[in-house]
């Protein structure tokens, strides 16, 4: 996956799923790889039988949330961005995304609050390109509100 090979990550992953089907990273990483290549429904498959073997993963709810969020399913995409929060509140990527849906439904304070929160951590991570997106985000917001 690492060098943008998901097609061959894939065959790889269905082996390790068919050698040990009880590991729920393995299902979270072919669940990111049929996300890389726009399979927005077999993505969220595995990332429902990751939380079936693991349901205190922040990152699957994380990356579920976001597939939901590329589908316009608004409502499961903030509860699994809810949870993802929920278990660890130290994914800033969960904020952006989380802002960008109260953004999307009107809610510009909770919008707002989010893209703050995620500005700042990635602040702290050091994530210059991410907290570049998420204060540009809250610029445009700030802007609509005057």
């Amino acid at each position: 996956m690492e060098k943008g090979n998901y097609q061959g990550a894939i065959k790889d992953l269905n082996k390790a799923v068919n050698f040990n089907p009880g590991q729920s990273e393995t299902y979270l990483s072919r669940g990111v790889a049929y996300s890389q290549l726009g399979m927005r429904k077999a993505a969220i498959t595995n990332f429902n039988q990751a939380i079936k073997i693991h349901p205190e993963n922040a990152k699957t709810y994380y990356y579920r949330g976001d597939e939901y969020l590329q589908l316009g399913e608004k409502q499961k995409a903030i509860q699994d961005l809810n949870k993802s929060i929920k278990i660890n509140a130290n994914n800033p990527k969960s904020y952006l995304n989380r802002g960008v849906i109260y953004y999307l439904t009107g809610n510009q304070a909770e919008a707002m609050k989010n893209f703050q929160q995620a500005a700042f951590m990635f602040g702290l991570d050091g994530d210059l390109d991410h907290q570049k997106i998420a204060v540009e985000l809250l610029e445009k917001l700030q802007k609509n509100q005057l």
